[in-house]
């Protein structure tokens, strides 16, 4: 259902046009094998300021219709394609965000040991 059901289709492309680089004509049932099997070497980011891989961009996608989809059952909230979009980049940017900050206190704990 997270890749089959036609509403979530329209999210998948609306997300992948602006986080990943358009290599071909979008095919869910390949998306479902690749992530399945974790096998994302086929996606490529967008360049961005972004500080995010590719399974943390997909993860947010995910993430993002699985709370809509239980969300619209247990709130009996109807479902908006760009809404869920919009959570999934705003999901996207705060894993940036935290990757990095964690880069930051890394490399100033690395700065004490080797000034």
């Amino acid at each position: 259902m997270l890749f089959t059901c036609p509403t979530n289709l329209d999210i998948w492309s609306n997300y992948f046009s602006l986080v990943f680089m358009p290599t071909r004509a979008l095919d869910m049932s390949e998306v479902y094998q690749n992530v399945m099997s974790l096998n994302l070497s086929s996606f490529h980011l967008l360049d961005s300021p972004l500080k995010v891989s590719v399974f943390e961009a997909i993860t947010c996608v995910i993430t993002a219709i699985w709370r809509a989809k239980w969300r619209s059952h247990y709130d009996n909230v109807g479902i908006d394609n760009q809404s869920v979009v919009d959570q999934a980049m705003s999901n996207l940017r705060n894993i940036s965000s935290l990757n990095l900050f964690s880069c930051i206190i890394t490399t100033k704990n690395l700065r004490k040991f080797y000034p």
